[in-house]
């Protein structure tokens, strides 16, 4: 009885041992562990930096389902986003690094629902909107830097837009440094000149575009460039659907947008080979920004745009800066 409760505990062992698989970073001190690979990822995700736990979630047959969770390396929950089958369903919140509330919404099945808002990192409310199943309903407004007033608001019932600052940017005109809330490291966030104008410019808020992304532990310090195609599709303002592919641009004479961003001077990085697991969640993590954004105005139709994600790369930086 003894040798065969023995053998039975070493398979259990031997059978745990296994199916729990490991990506390491050496270069970041990180560590992903998941349950299964192969040939899709599947079962419990667990990543660590610095023996922290700093990204927990579930893997359905390749997507991203239930509850998904980041903190900081001081366990500061950064991030709670909720997925079904990789359809983004349930509360959403962001915070950040300080703990202090950055973004907060909810989806129904793939569609914003109900209000949403988002914050600065002194809890200044910088918009607001309310959804219906996916379309803004209402009015939104944007807010100036103190949170006091709308400087930009938008009817969606009546398709009227208002604009009370008329100097008001939502877009920054000269580089800004940023915190990355979940490693804490600073970087330099560059300001690309736009090419290739779109109507809905006006209202795509970079700030808040750009708060959303994450530079992964595993790029923070590294080299990188990655181009996105795209696409997303509008349907009474709005958003049926999204897509974001990366590879090179499969159109011509589309928009351009760019994340360049600098981390650290040149004999502080390294230059790594992305693993193929890397890469499969940063692409979810892209467009899972970009499902976050405020209201396009655009009512309906199809919008097509390249983004390009570049960590560090100088040459990236000089091509964006051309006419």
């Amino acid at each position: 009885m003894k040798i065969s409760l023995s053998l039975t505990t070493a398979i259990l062992i031997c059978f745990t041992s296994i199916a729990q698989e490991k990506i390491t970073y050496k270069h970041c001190n990180c560590v992903d562990e998941i349950e299964t690979l192969s040939p899709k990822p599947n079962g419990k995700y667990t990543r660590t930096c610095d023996s922290k736990v700093v990204e927990t979630g579930i893997f359905l047959n390749g997507q991203k389902d239930g509850a998904w969770k980041s903190y900081s390396t001081e366990g500061t929950l950064i991030k709670m986003i909720h997925y079904s089958n990789g359809i983004l369903n349930g509360d959403v919140l962001f915070n950040y690094n300080n703990g202090k509330k950055k973004l907060s919404g909810s989806f129904t099945n793939g569609l914003k629902n109900g209000p949403w808002a988002f914050y600065s990192d002194e809890s200044k409310l910088q918009w607001d909107a309310t959804y219906d199943q996916g379309k803004p309903i209402g009015i939104t407004n944007v807010y100036d830097r103190k949170g006091k007033k709308p400087v930009i608001s938008f009817n969606f019932d009546t398709d009227s837009y208002i604009r009370n600052d008329p100097n008001f940017s939502l877009h920054d005109k000269e580089p800004s440094i940023a915190q990355e809330a979940t490693s804490g490291g600073w970087f330099v966030l560059l300001v690309p000149k736009p090419t290739g104008k779109t109507d809905n410019q006006e209202n795509t808020d970079s700030q808040l575009f750009m708060s959303m992304l994450e530079i992964p532990s595993e790029y923070f310090n590294t080299y990188f460039k990655g181009q996105y195609n795209i696409h997303v599709s509008f349907e009474n303002y709005g958003v049926k659907t999204l897509s974001a592919e990366r590879g090179m641009p499969t159109k011509e004479n589309i928009p351009v947008f760019a994340f360049p961003v600098m981390t650290n001077d040149p004999d502080q990085l390294s230059r790594i080979e992305p693993q193929e697991f890397s890469l499969f969640l940063l692409d979810s993590k892209i467009k899972e920004a970009f499902s976050m954004i405020q209201p396009w105005q655009i009512k309906n139709g199809d919008l097509d745009f390249v983004f390009i994600y570049v960590i560090n790369e100088i040459g990236g930086r000089e091509a964006f800066d051309k006419e």
